[in-house]
């Protein structure tokens, strides 16, 4: 197949558009399915997640040069505008040429000759006046100018400003639009992380970097493909954001505990549970879809874990009996704004008013969750937003409940990253981990304990 990368490319922003598909998941399987070399694997990596990140500011230059807006476009011609001008902008090993003869190429496949003339003129339009663009001024119009720039949602970007601060949110966007890098967890089931660090490095030649924290964490640069390695298919480790390695260790839990992991797909948490536990004692995994229990039951396989048992439920209808559980971990089901360069489309998929239809479920889940721990026991709320509503209002109505106390968590954190945290007004009792300052993924953590 002729230029299959920019053709995976076209295709899966599609995909992503019109039906609301998961940018990562749509990539694998049409990698897989095209059996493509590394070179144009690299390639479409880079255009898919690429032109999700930058779609505001793409549109913003598309508008510019077109007489039609970006809205009134086709999905596919709009797509191919993008995926054209992403690389004129932003792939400065691709020649300008390539770029608009390689678009317009593809616009050939499924388009009459006036869209793909129609096409042509507006990149060509781009090429001569792209370095005279000019974006809303940042002074006068600031949320126009980062949301445009830097490729945010309007509403989102308000929110920020009115929350951080101009300076700060463009922080905060800049980090969105960085490649995140790939953190993996160490199974301490089957090996320890130093010795799956040399053999990384002495069989595959990758770059290991060991985490200060947790000490499982590990970053695996140049390490497409790494579904590959015999050591992943061997359990060795998982994929897993750095801080969401925390939540399992914000449990305090240990071997011989009753441990339920309340919406626990896709299993990294519960994994990383029975692992704490030394495969000892009994987590129960829940989750209301059939088919991510058999993610749970597919990962527990891989790494060897023997001590948890699966149930396939919604949280809210749950006839169990209360107070049995040492342990409850809510990684309630968020908005995912924590995740936007791990998984750019989010920005675009999310509105304000599902925020506090998720904050209202929380809230009910927290309460579920809370029933069904003994008095003496922990419970962690996690997600991974940077949200008021879906994070510290939740445990503010949770602390308003009676037998309840809020944990210190700080002391997860090396000292170090607690003064950066400090510093940057994070200085909590709960962990709030906002991508430009914790240089983690963004996630909020609390504990609490349940009086006797």
């Amino acid at each position: 197949m002729k230029d299959q990368a920019r053709m995976i490319t076209l295709k899966i922003l599609t995909e992503v558009e019109n039906e609301n598909a998961y940018s990562n998941l749509s990539l694998s399987r049409e990698i897989q399915k095209g059996n493509l070399k590394d070179q144009d694997r690299g390639l479409a990596t880079e255009l898919v997640y690429g032109i999700l990140r930058m779609r505001n500011h793409l549109d913003y230059i598309i508008n510019q040069f077109s007489k039609r807006s970006v809205e009134q476009l086709d999905l596919e011609v709009r797509n191919l505008l993008r995926l054209g001008v992403y690389q004129m902008r932003f792939l400065d090993r691709i020649p300008v040429r390539a770029a608009v003869h390689s678009t317009v190429e593809l616009a050939k496949i499924n388009n009459h000759q006036g869209v793909v003339k129609f096409i042509n003129g507006v990149l060509r339009g781009i090429d001569r006046g792209l370095k005279e663009l000019k974006f809303p001024d940042l002074k006068t119009h600031p949320v126009k100018h980062i949301s445009t720039y830097y490729s945010h949602p309007e509403w989102l970007v308000k929110e920020w400003i009115e929350r951080f601060g101009i300076e700060e949110t463009i922080k905060f966007c800049k980090a969105n639009n960085q490649i995140p890098e790939l953190t993996i967890r160490t199974n301490t089931l089957k090996v320890d992380p130093a010795t799956l660090a040399d053999d990384l490095f002495e069989k595959h030649g990758l770059d290991i970097f060991l985490l200060t924290y947790p000490y499982e964490g590990l970053i695996l640069e140049n390490a497409a493909g790494f579904s590959r390695l015999q050591e992943f298919q061997d359990g060795l480790f998982t994929v897993q954001g750095q801080a969401s390695m925390l939540a399992a260790h914000s449990l305090q839990v240990e071997p011989g505990m009753k441990v339920i992991d309340l919406c626990a797909a896709p299993g990294g948490k519960t994994t990383h549970l029975a692992a704490l536990m030394e495969n000892e004692g009994e987590i129960l995994a829940v989750d209301i879809h059939p088919h991510k229990i058999k993610l749970i039951e597919k990962i527990c396989q891989r790494l060897g874990v023997t001590n948890v048992k699966t149930l396939c439920a919604d949280i809210n209808s749950l006839e169990m009996e209360p107070e049995q559980f040492d342990r409850v971990l809510l990684d309630a089901p968020c908005s995912g704004l924590g995740l936007l360069a791990q998984k750019p489309e989010i920005r675009w998929f999310k509105k304000p008013e599902e925020i506090q239809e998720l904050a209202k479920l929380q809230k009910k889940l927290f309460e579920k969750g809370f029933s069904l721990l003994k008095p003496g026991g922990i419970m962690v709320y996690s997600t991974c937003t940077i949200s008021l509503d879906e994070n510290q209002r939740v445990i503010d109505e949770a602390l308003k409940m009676e037998g309840i106390e809020l944990l210190d968590l700080r002391h997860l954190l090396p000292g170090e990253e607690r003064e950066i945290l400090a510093e940057a007004g994070y200085d909590t009792l709960y962990l709030e981990l906002v991508p430009h300052i914790s240089e983690t993924e963004g996630f909020f953590i609390a504990a609490f304990r349940k009086l006797k």
